[in-house]
């Protein structure tokens, strides 16, 4: 099945070198929590098990910073999108416990990225977006912490402030909008329960996704 074939071949150290002239681009080598993320929940949507699950689970522990989230490789600094998608792979194999062990350590460390605007940031040093937004929201709602989450009438607030009239979202107000974005704000307000508060009459989601 070249569907499967493609996912094993990038669960492979050497594969990336080949397949991507000499880029080291495998889910292996990158260390991408993203990408081992997506590659688990690709073989698990074609119920197929062609990863090892094990590996992954082991190299997104040894990713994670004491007192912070994941990170994108070991050295590396925590960003939320990695944090994200490490709460998700743990998900997937099942390993409640070493979630469980880190969730409060993960909570802070989201929390702070949280901005005045109430929106989040992917690390300490980057500004609020949306992409991050949602992330944060996710990965407090998978850890059954969004009670956590302060002032959430502030950050409902502000995703909603970042929809144009021509019914998209952007990346902060007034930008151009994207669908991206779109997704991220929608998907984000949808979490927290305020879908309903977003202005469908403008046509959201028909033009712009």
């Amino acid at each position: 099945d070249p569907k499967i074939l493609s996912i094993d071949l990038l669960s492979t150290p050497s594969s990336g070198a080949s397949l991507w002239g000499g880029r080291k681009c495998s889910l292996v080598c990158s260390k991408l929590r993203s990408g081992y993320f997506w590659g688990l929940n690709c073989s698990r949507i074609l119920q197929r098990s062609c990863l090892d699950e094990k590996m992954l689970r082991d190299s997104a522990i040894s990713c994670f910073i004491p007192g912070e989230g994941f990170c994108g490789n070991i050295g590396h600094d925590a960003h939320i999108t990695h944090t994200l998608s490490g709460i998700q792979l743990l998900l997937l194999v099942r390993d409640q416990e070493a979630l469980e062990s880190r969730a409060e350590q993960i909570v802070r460390f989201v929390l702070s990225l949280r901005r005045p605007c109430g929106g989040f940031a992917g690390d300490a040093f980057s500004e609020a977006d949306p992409r991050f937004t949602f992330a944060a929201i996710a990965a407090l709602s998978l850890l059954n912490r969004l009670d956590t989450l302060p002032a959430p009438s502030m950050t409902i607030a502000h995703l909603l402030s970042l929809q144009n009239p021509d019914g998209g979202f952007g990346a902060r107000h007034g930008a151009e909008s994207h669908a991206g974005y779109t997704w991220c704000c929608l998907a984000a307000l949808a979490i927290v329960g305020d879908l309903q508060r977003v202005d469908c009459s403008v046509g959201v989601c028909v033009r712009v996704c």
